[in-house]
């Protein structure tokens, strides 16, 4: 009787199916880390423009603080009209509204 003969190694269909498998799972994780780090960059932008629009108000309400009304100040509020463009969108006409509004500077800023 012949020795039974020990064949090692892989077969052809067998590396096919791995490689298959492998590009599967490296084409679904490179699809997973895009839309992260998309999301991350999403999350920085809002971040930033959340810190933004805080400063804004913050300005907004330091100046606000200093008005003074028309009975005091005995000047009303002036409003103006003007038409600007957008840099961008030059043939869109945009109404330019401004107020001016009296304020009372405090004593330090003066100085």
């Amino acid at each position: 009787m012949k020795a039974a003969q020990r064949h090692r190694g892989f077969t052809l269909i067998e590396i096919i199916v791995v490689i298959g498998l492998l590009g599967v799972i490296s084409t679904l994780g490179s699809v997973l880390f895009y839309k992260m780090s998309d999301g991350w960059q999403r999350i920085l932008v809002r971040a930033e423009l959340d810190a933004k629009a805080d400063r804004i108000f913050n300005s907004m309400r330091a100046d606000f603080a200093h008005v003074l009304s028309a009975n005091l100040s005995q000047v009303p509020l002036r409003g103006f009209e003007d038409q600007a463009r957008l840099e961008m969108l030059e043939h869109v006409p945009v109404a330019d509204d401004r107020i001016v509004i009296p304020v009372q500077v405090p004593a330090a800023a003066n100085r």
